[in-house]
């Protein structure tokens, strides 16, 4: 059986003669390489090269030798350092370099070529820079790193400038989408103004380049290499504490079944224990799970069982000024009503019980019936023996209304209940009050300083 021998994997030179001014050249020659040409069938190249003057290197790829297509993006040479095309997968069955020189001839020029079989066979990181911007002085794209095998890029950002570069990734070659990246900080990030350590996963992506997307002044230089991704590893065992930046995907599974005896260190839910109720948060914050001093966990059953029976007491004015219908019943100065409930803030309700308790010996000529208007939150206050109004501003706060009946006579005391109508809302957020102000519906003369309480029977929905 035929093996891929060590000197068919081995680097090859490509040439080691200087072009001339402006001159374009093909290699190993025009017509290219097969990739069935050996024992091994070649899936990546690389190109490595040195030259004395900036130049252009492009992979070209074909099915027949005749129709020519660039692979991924140009590589521009910088003079006097090392250049690197790296690993490339290519996906025809020819290909070749293609070289074009500047305005300058050269009198140094290097070009190797490195080829693999598949993904195994490359190497596991670049072992040399690759420039991406060179004390660039304007917009530019610059030179792209091929990340084709690769999982990680890693860039530095140097120099002295005023100007904007921008992180890209591309699959196809053509269409550049931003890609980001975690400062050395730990921000995450797609372009910078400042210089700077880089990282980006760049797995299934083809390239990856530093575009220079806004300039103003100075020089913008951009290294980096790539990494390669790891050899069919799907998950990691970590002991010790972890810090994460960013967002994480994954799957998180426990050692123990459903209904299994429990054993091993399993992740459980977590909570803080306060003998006291947990204050309030303000709504769309993330909170702790809350838990007795015992371990038990607090459920909040207000939803659909939670009752509640709040109530209000005032004092009329020290008078017997007559009412008129539809005048309200209260203090003066005006005050409203306040029952505070004992259900969450926000939380639904309905009112499905309400008395009055008026501490008055008889029922004055006149007394009817009366009106507890609710609001959720406070709304103008209106003083005793003016007229009911529901005035524009507090339209949004109004709830509706209660009936009580004409009160009875229990000898020291009058007592009312509501006419079994029920009314339901919601608490405003951050409150769990709700206020009122009472209306008669029958024009009485009142005892001076009578004392009237509302209570009301409240279920959380």
């Amino acid at each position: 059986m035929d093996t891929l021998s060590t000197a068919d994997r081995a680097p090859v030179k490509l040439t080691i003669t200087p072009l001339g001014a402006s001159v374009t050249a093909y290699y190993p020659s025009a017509s290219g390489e097969d990739r069935l040409a050996s024992v091994g069938l070649w899936a990546y190249v690389r190109a490595q090269g040195w030259s004395d003057e900036a130049g252009t290197l492009t992979l070209e790829d074909s099915d027949d030798r005749t129709t020519w297509a660039t692979v991924g993006s140009a590589l521009t040479f910088t003079a006097d350092v090392i250049n690197t095309f790296d690993w490339t997968a290519l996906t025809k069955r020819y290909w070749r370099w293609k070289y074009v020189n500047d305005g300058t001839a050269q009198t140094i020029f290097r070009l190797l070529e490195d080829k693999a079989p598949d993904l195994n066979a490359v190497p596991a990181a670049a072992t040399n820079l690759i420039t991406l911007q060179n004390a660039a002085a304007a917009t530019a794209n610059g030179a792209a790193i091929n990340t084709v095998g690769y999982g990680t890029v890693a860039i530095q950002v140097s120099g002295t400038f005023s100007a904007t570069i921008s992180f890209e990734c591309t699959v196809d070659g053509t269409n550049w989408t931003l890609l980001p990246g975690e400062i050395n900080t730990g921000t995450r990030v797609t372009s910078t103004s400042a210089t700077g350590i880089f990282l980006f996963n760049v797995g299934g992506r083809a390239q990856f380049r530093a575009r220079i997307s806004a300039y103003t002044s100075g020089s913008v230089t951009v290294k980096g290499y790539a990494t390669a991704l790891g050899a069919g590893r799907d998950y990691v065992t970590v002991i010790g504490t972890v810090t994460s930046s960013g967002t994480v995907t994954g799957t998180v599974t426990g050692n123990v079944a459903h209904d299994a005896a429990d054993s091993g260190n399993p992740v459980k839910i977590g909570g803080t224990a306060t003998a006291a109720l947990p204050t309030a948060v303000t709504e769309g914050d993330r909170a702790n799970a809350s838990f007795t001093l015992d371990g038990n966990q607090r459920i909040n059953v207000a939803s659909s069982t939670l009752t509640s029976n709040p109530s209000a007491t005032q004092t009329r004015p020290n008078n017997a000024t007559p009412y008129t219908a539809l005048d309200v019943v209260g203090q003066d100065p005006a005050v409203n009503m306040t029952f505070t409930t004992t259900l969450r803030a926000a939380n639904g309700f309905v009112i499905y019980g309400a008395s009055l308790e008026i501490d008055v010996a008889a029922i004055p000529t006149g007394m009817a019936g009366f009106r507890l208007h609710l609001y959720d939150a406070a709304p103008t206050a209106i003083a005793d023996n003016a007229a009911y109004d529901l005035p524009s501003g507090d339209r949004a706060k109004y709830i509706g209304y209660l009936t009580f009946l004409t009160p009875v006579d229990l000898v020291s005391t009058l007592w009312a209940k509501d006419d079994g109508e029920r009314l339901g809302g919601r608490l405003a957020t951050g409150s769990v009050a709700l206020y009122g102000i009472l209306e008669t519906l029958g024009g009485y003369t009142p005892t001076a300083s009578a004392v009237k309480n509302v209570r009301l029977l409240i279920a959380g929905v």
